[in-house]
């Protein structure tokens, strides 16, 4: 007996961990959603969610009670592209998103039964709702370069609240946001929103340019008339000015009267005063003015006599000696 008590106890003890296994609920926080039956109905709904229902839980061993568990967490679903027709004929390529997850865990045990299988029963109805939102708008509402002509927001709106109430009311599933994901545009509704856009640039520019056009024949006109006044205003300042000179120079013309030579030489010096103010350079010739040689070396009584008598009195040219006879 003693030989196997060890392995009795041993089996007791994974006995005893087997039921509490069994009959133990762990809910964890934020993730688990577990509803707990009793002979198929459902008793106890434990949300993760919940500060007070997180933790460890028990319940009545199989097949008395038993635990379906869902995943409380936010889902996400995304909805592929496809094309949808829209009011005016045409059709655009549409796809939606839609984050969700489970509110009623009891209805949803009793209508989806899994998250697989929610998800394609949230596209069925999605899908639905977009046509209906999407086909009666048309295309300038959801394509538009101008803001306040897109619709795009309130057709959001529209089937979200479709979705939503149709969802939490059947199934159980609450829907924490959805929206347009993707738009696109079949090639000939392209091409036809680009002409268009062209079409509008293009008035656009026109409108732009002509609006530069008048504002610059505004300014050249109001430069033309300034510059005419300027214009007019220096032409009679400068005849003032003028007057003045003509004035001043009569009165010295009145007083040179009889004395043109003190005049000119008095208008010469001035005008030599006038050159001779800035720097200036002054080239002699010794031929013309002898006595430069004297700066290159001081004058003799000889250099002195020679000079005075290379040239007569008269400065009539050098003298020449006479031939003896």
């Amino acid at each position: 007996m003693k030989k196997h008590l060890g392995m009795v106890v041993l089996a007791g003890l994974v006995l005893v961990l087997l039921l509490v296994y069994t009959v133990s609920v762990p809910v964890s926080q934020l993730k688990d959603l577990v509803v707990v039956t009793t002979f198929g109905e459902t008793t106890k709904v434990l949300s993760g969610r919940n500060p007070d229902q997180a933790g460890l839980h028990f319940k009545w061993i199989a097949p008395i009670q038993q635990e379906v568990r869902f995943d409380a967490r936010t889902h996400l679903m995304e909805d592929t592209l496809e094309r949808t027709s829209i009011k005016d004929g045409k059709a655009i390529d549409i796809s939606v998103f839609c984050a969700w997850r489970i509110e009623d865990a009891n209805r949803f045990l009793s209508t989806i039964k899994n998250e697989v299988a929610a998800q394609d029963q949230i596209k069925n109805i999605i899908r639905n709702a977009k046509t209906q939102a999407v086909g009666g708008r048309d295309l300038s509402e959801l394509v538009n370069t101008d803001p306040a002509k897109m619709k795009l927001a309130e057709v959001e709106d529209e089937f979200s609240r479709a979705v939503s109430r149709k969802l939490r009311e059947e199934y159980g599933i609450g829907v924490v946001m959805i929206g347009v994901r993707r738009l696109a545009l079949p090639k000939t509704v392209s091409e036809t929103v680009i002409d268009t856009m062209k079409e509008e640039r293009k008035s656009k520019a026109a409108e732009y340019t002509s609006s530069g056009e008048s504002r610059a024949t505004a300014i050249r006109e109001r430069a033309r008339a300034a510059s005419e006044k300027i214009l007019a205003f220096a032409r009679r300042k400068a005849e003032g000015i003028r007057r003045e000179g003509d004035q001043a120079a009569a009165a010295y013309y009145e007083k040179f009267t009889g004395h043109e030579d003190l005049a000119v030489f008095l208008r010469s010096l001035e005008a030599l005063r006038i050159e001779l103010a800035s720097r200036a350079v002054i080239l002699l010739s010794e031929s013309s003015q002898p006595m430069l040689q004297w700066f290159r070396s001081p004058p003799t009584a000889e250099s002195l006599h020679k000079m005075t008598t290379s040239q007569p009195a008269g400065g009539a040219g050098p003298k020449t000696a006479e031939p003896e006879k």
